[in-house]
């Protein structure tokens, strides 16, 4: 199970209901290489059942695992192997209360 921490938002933007919002790491970018030049690569999670979520229970995550994808090729990758990234991009999904 990953143990990436959620983001929590309360009051960020001011134009959103005064709620609060949980969200989830679902992607990092990466770039290797000079300015103007180089390569990108991709680290994805994936999660086994997206549909289920637990607002109660944010801090637990269903089972998910991470992907690095870079061109035509896709491998498995640790979560060590995400959090030790030079991240460019950063991508947060929002969890959604049912």
């Amino acid at each position: 199970m990953l143990h990436i921490p959620l983001v929590h938002v309360n009051e960020f933007p001011p134009s959103c209901p005064p709620e609060a919002y949980f969200y989830r790491l679902s992607s990092v970018v990466e770039h290797f290489g000079r300015v103007g030049s180089g390569h990108y690569t991709v680290y994805r999670s994936v999660r086994a059942d997206s549909r289920i979520e637990d607002p109660d229970k944010h801090f637990e995550t269903p089972s998910s695992h991470w992907f690095c994808i870079s061109d035509s090729e896709v491998h498995s990758v640790s979560e060590k192997d995400v959090l030790t990234a030079e991240a460019s991009l950063l991508f947060y999904e929002r969890i959604i209360e049912s």
